[in-house]
C-alpha cells in the first residue's frame, strides 16, 4: 500500500507521479503492487502537512482548507477535525497516538482526541503563525514555535504555559 500526497489527473500511479510538479488537485491512496488508485480525497486540496502516528496505524494530513483528516492504513477516513479558522501548517500525534496537536495560521495550538475529533484544549500565546509543534516523550507537554522566534511550552493536563523567547 502506498499513500501519495500529491497531484494527479488520472487513476494510474505513473500519471500521478509525472503530474507532481503541477498544483495539487487530489490526495490519493494507491495500491503499490498494481499502481491503481484506491481512494482519493477532495479535489483542489493543496496538502500543507502530513504526519504518521507513532504506531504507523494512522496518517493525518491537512490542506489549504484548514481541515485535518486522519486515515488508517487501508485509506479509510477515521476522523476529520474542523476547529481551525485558517490553514494548518504543523501537527503531531502524542506518543500514545491518542491525541493530536495541530497549529497554523490562526496562531493557536489545538489539542484534540484522535478517535473522536473532540477538542480538549486551545492554547494561545503566539503573535505569529505557528510553524512547529512537538510532544514531550512522556506526553505531558506540547512545545510550539512561531515565526516570531517564540517557543511556548503547553502543559497538556492544565493551564500552565511558559513562554521562552528564542534567538535563531
Amino acid at each position: 500500500m502506498m499513500i501519495i500526497l500529491s497531484s494527479f489527473h488520472s487513476r494510474s500511479l505513473s500519471s500521478a507521479m509525472s503530474a507532481m510538479q503541477n498544483l495539487s488537485l487530489h490526495v490519493g491512496l494507491w495500491q503499490a503492487a498494481s499502481g491503481m488508485l484506491e481512494r482519493s480525497w477532495r479535489k483542489g486540496l493543496d496538502v500543507m502537512v502530513a504526519a504518521w502516528s507513532p504506531d504507523d496505524r494512522l496518517l493525518a494530513f491537512s490542506g489549504d482548507d484548514g481541515v485535518v483528516r486522519i486515515v488508517d492504513t487501508a485509506g479509510v477516513e477515521q476522523v476529520r477535525y474542523c476547529g481551525h479558522s485558517d490553514i494548518v501548517w504543523t501537527m503531531a500525534f502524542s506518543p500514545d497516538a491518542r491525541y493530536m496537536a495541530s497549529a497554523g495560521y490562526d496562531r493557536s495550538v489545538h489539542d484534540w482526541e484522535v478517535d473522536s475529533g473532540e477538542i480538549l484544549y486551545v492554547f494561545g500565546g503566539h503573535s505569529g503563525w505557528v510553524n512547529s509543534v512537538a510532544w514531550s516523550p512522556d506526553g505531558t507537554r506540547i512545545a510550539s514555535g512561531d515565526g516570531e522566534r517564540v517557543i511556548v511550552v503547553h502543559a497538556f493536563a492544565g493551564n500552565d504555559e511558559r513562554r521562552a523567547g528564542v534567538e535563531v
